[in-house]
């Protein structure tokens, strides 16, 4: 079916703009505008949003929509349907359920797009299209400070426990090529947002081989380009899955400190070094006050040697992104409360009292009786314990063994 002379010239007004933003990217941050680079895009007029994508090679602009849109607003929607590339959305998902999954990633890809700053104004470079439009009604996209510098899989689970709205499930028509024929996809989850829709396309082994190319070029024109602008931290995890690397614990709980703790100035002209000594590439952070970090880890008899000593090596590296940090070491009682200014000398012993059964209730009971208000608890523990029946009212992560029980509350990021 060929496109109606409007249609056609609307594809090629937005066609222009999508070029300038290209410009724009390859010029300010020249990871983003490689990457942007990389994947074929078209218009189709039949989208019920913005945009979609196979969240692995391809991306669908709707001109009749985006037509409405600002620059700002449309390099949103573009860095949207690359984040979904990037992050790889769509093999990530590992069967969980698919509406909470695709709410999960556009939350977290969207957080991520907030800090791409404007080297000048050090603001965001693009904005979310929040606002009513004609034929779509109100669009307000799903984006979240709860859920700043959160992986989706962690979003996922907190969604999981919360109130969502259900999806839709629809049809949609794609054009082919340069208009000359429709493909008919059913079964298409909506979930709502406003930004796009995830085409359920399998991925083939040439596909993850195509991204991993895209993104390795991608990194590599950031670096040649004299390392300006943007370059969003989870790439190198996504990298080093992809190759089968393991990712260890403090590179992702590093980035859930950056985002934890203090302010939120962000510094793009700069990679904070702390966080590049573990591999993980991310713009600094100036914090306005530092808080406090709980730790307390588990010494019963159901957490072996090995993983003890395994945590206990890595003990000190976390005392280096969080000074403040106080170690509870505990079984089914507290043996120790270890406060910052001696947790080095501390863990230099290398023995940890314990032993006998698990329980956290004292934990939580001594750090509520103590006064401090953590701005996150880090549990060490394979989760075989008691519990308070109300989780506290500061954020809580447990770090767990592959083998663990389930988390009555919390987020949870189990180890390498």
């Amino acid at each position: 079916m060929k496109q109606s002379p409007a249609i056609k010239d609307l594809c090629d007004a937005e066609w222009k703009r999508l070029q300038s933003i290209r410009f724009q990217l390859l010029e300010l941050h020249p990871f983003w505008g490689s990457l942007l680079m990389s994947v074929r895009i078209r218009f189709t007029a039949t989208l019920p949003t913005f945009g979609a994508t196979d969240c692995v090679r391809e991306i669908w602009l709707n001109p009749v929509h985006t037509q409405h849109l600002s620059h700002a607003q449309l390099g949103f929607v573009v860095i949207h349907e690359l984040g979904h590339i990037l992050m790889l959305s769509g093999a990530r998902r590992n069967g969980r359920d698919l509406h909470l999954w695709n709410c999960a990633t556009d939350y977290a890809i969207n957080r991520m797009i907030m800090d791409i700053r404007h080297p000048w104004s050090g603001g965001p470079l693009y904005g979310p299209p929040n606002g009513e439009y004609p034929q779509l009604g109100v669009v307000n996209v799903l984006l979240d400070c709860r859920f700043r510098g959160h992986v989706a899989e962690v979003i996922y689970e907190r969604l999981a426990r919360e109130l969502v709205e259900p999806g839709t499930t629809i049809t949609i028509r794609l054009h082919n090529g340069e208009g000359t024929g429709e493909t008919t996809i059913e079964g298409v989850q909506h979930h709502g947002g406003g930004v796009d829709i995830h085409l359920p396309f399998a991925l083939s082994e040439q596909d993850y081989e195509r991204v991993t190319e895209a993104i390795e070029d991608a990194v590599q024109a950031w670096s040649s380009g004299k390392k300006r602008g943007n370059i969003p931290g989870e790439v190198v995890r996504v990298i080093k899955r992809i190759e089968g690397e393991p990712v260890h614990w403090e590179t992702i709980l590093a980035q859930r400190l950056g985002h934890q703790f203090g302010g939120e100035e962000w510094d793009i002209r700069r990679p904070n070094r702390r966080w590049l000594a573990h591999g993980f590439i991310a713009p600094s952070v100036q914090r306005e006050e530092p808080g406090n970090l709980v730790v307390a880890i588990d010494t019963s008899g159901s957490m072996d040697t090995r993983t003890l000593g395994r945590f206990m090596a890595q003990l000190d590296r976390l005392a280096e992104l969080a000074p403040d940090t106080t170690l509870i070491v505990c079984d089914s009682v507290i043996h120790d409360v270890v406060k910052p200014h001696a947790l080095r000398s501390y863990l230099q012993r290398g023995k940890l009292p314990g032993g006998g059964g698990t329980n956290h209730r004292p934990v939580f009971d001594w750090i509520a009786n103590s006064g401090l208000r953590p701005a996150l608890f880090v549990g060490i523990t394979d989760l075989a314990s008691r519990f308070p029946e109300k989780p506290p009212q500061f954020p809580v992560l447990w770090l767990t063994p592959s083998r663990h029980a389930k988390a009555p509350w919390g987020d949870v990021l189990v180890t390498q």
